[in-house]
């Protein structure tokens, strides 16, 4: 039975991936190793805000796509997932020595529900850095639990547990507060001997030291590249953190961590339930830290507040507080609050994924992807919105080039720093660019004119967006002259698309 409600946890996640398809990230970061892989240098050929690891990592997907001519993202998926149950089995080993023996049903159930975070309810998010993070640092988060319990396991086991989470900490930095409020709970308590004696913490240690220094030799230009756009990264969408807080997602670790703070001390679930309280906070830290409060940056503390209620709820089932303390109230209190959060943000994880699917599979595959190889096969698109889809993952699907450094021009909307400056005539506009808008400018002409794409695309809702074919076209001539080569030739959801064809047209986009 076990095994029959794991494969089916696996398959629910897994097939509406594969069938919708997959993340319009994991999609842009899966090109840029492509380009990368063809001897491109990162950072200044391409540019990608991110450090190197994620690039990486998704190497060598590119690597079997290419040998076997199946997709790079279904490669991708298909990978992940494999690499997800190999995680949950090495957590389940760490989680048994937390545990004891005589927790076995407990155990079955915090393994399940780790497959429940890392595959149904990751379904929109699959791919996302957070998610191979959740799935990266599973085992030294049991492994933790099971070092507060005096538990001894081979070191071996807790090298690789160490690297796992090493990289996974060296995908979003933001988590590292998660490492060291662990180490000092270890420490403090007197559970563990220190860290320098311990195989997880020397090989997590070695991973994040090691990893800035390989980014200073190998790629160089990603210090200066972070420079100049994390100002504007910084300010693109940024939220308060009472924002952010200000909804479902946002309360959700608080009453995680309220949960476990109220369950009574239960056997082995003492430390499992500290280590549980640890990464949800930081999870939550990790968000504010960010000033974005996108939801999958939430994804670790979904995850973790999944693991926290069930945790909550086998402590309160075990060892019930006495009936007239306040926890015998607050606790259930608590516990239900929990519950229903988790369901209100797991219906609205699902709704989004499936909205999300719907365009992917409706739109961007089986409408968009044909006019993408008519139009583009063996040349570039270039595609003017402020969000990378949904040129990501068409270029992955259709199998063309992409004509821009950047995977989209989100900086515009964050350099203008002014929220009419779609509506202001070209004059005033001019006058108000900042050096870097100016720069961005010329960098976009550049490639447009240097690459000269079969295809170029331009969202165009009814209700109206910023024309950024005519914010480029007064901005420079040289990008004037090259647009008008273009007709349009499609219009599906709300992209119109335009071809360069031999007859000369008028520019697109009015």
């Amino acid at each position: 039975m076990f095994l029959a409600v794991a494969v089916l946890l696996i398959a629910a996640g897994v097939a509406p991936v594969l069938y919708w398809g997959g993340n319009h990230d994991v999609a842009w970061l899966l090109y840029v190793a492509r380009r990368a892989l063809d001897g491109e240098r990162l950072y200044r050929d391409i540019v990608e805000i991110n450090p190197p690891l994620i690039v990486v990592l998704s190497m060598p997907a590119v690597l079997v796509s290419r040998l076997t001519g199946v997709t790079d993202l279904t490669v991708f998926d298909l990978g992940l997932a494999a690499l997800a149950v190999g995680v949950v089995a090495f957590a389940s080993r760490q989680l048994r020595r937390a545990l004891g023996t005589e927790h076995v049903a407990e155990r079955r159930a915090l393994v399940l529900l780790c497959l429940v975070a890392l595959f149904p309810v990751a379904v929109g998010d699959f791919g996302q850095r957070e998610h191979l993070l959740l799935a990266l640092v599973l085992p030294y988060l049991f492994l933790t639990a099971a070092r507060a319990e005096g538990a001894d396991t081979p070191a071996g086991e807790a090298a690789v547990a160490g690297f796992l989470a090493g990289i996974a900490l060296a995908l979003k930095p933001f988590y590292v507060p998660f490492w060291l409020v662990s180490e000092a709970y270890l420490m403090l308590g007197r559970r563990a001997g220190p860290p320098w004696k311990r195989p997880e913490s020397v090989a997590l240690a070695a991973v994040l030291l090691l990893y800035p220094i390989l980014v200073l030799v190998w790629v160089p230009d990603y210090l200066r590249l972070v420079r100049q756009l994390d100002p504007v990264y910084e300010a693109f969408l940024r939220r308060s953190p009472w924002a952010i807080m200000d909804s479902a997602l946002g309360v959700l670790p608080l009453l995680a961590v309220a949960a476990l703070a109220l369950a009574p001390a239960a056997g082995r679930f003492r430390g499992l339930r500290a280590v549980l309280a640890a990464a949800v906070a930081t999870s939550l830290l990790a968000v504010l830290l960010q000033r974005k409060g996108w939801s999958y940056h939430f994804y670790p503390a979904v995850g973790e507040a999944l693991l926290a209620f069930a945790v909550g709820l086998m402590t309160y089932a075990r060892a019930r507080p006495a009936r007239r303390s306040a926890k015998a109230v607050l606790l259930p209190l608590a516990l239900a609050a929990l519950a229903l959060d988790l369901g209100v943000v797991v219906e609205q994880r699902a709704v989004e994924a499936l909205a999300w699917g719907r365009f992917e599979r409706g739109e961007i595959r089986d409408r968009m992807v044909p006019v993408a190889r008519r139009y583009a096969t063996g040349g570039s698109i270039m595609a003017f919105t402020v969000s990378p889809v949904p040129a990501f993952p068409l270029v992955n699907y259709a199998g063309v080039g992409w004509a821009m450094r950047f995977p989209s021009l989100w900086m515009i909307p964050a350099l203008a720093a002014r929220e009419d400056w779609a509506a202001e005539p070209p004059a005033v506009r001019a006058a108000h660019r900042s050096p870097d808008e100016r720069r961005l400018i010329a960098a976009v002409t550049d490639d447009f004119v240097r690459e000269r794409p079969a295809l170029i695309l331009e969202y165009a809702p009814p209700w109206g967006a910023p024309n950024l074919l005519g914010y480029f076209a007064s901005a420079d001539p040289r990008f004037a002259a090259a647009v008008r080569d273009y007709r349009l030739v499609d219009t599906i959801a709300d992209y119109r698309f335009y071809a360069r064809p031999p007859a000369r047209g008028g520019l697109p986009g009015g």
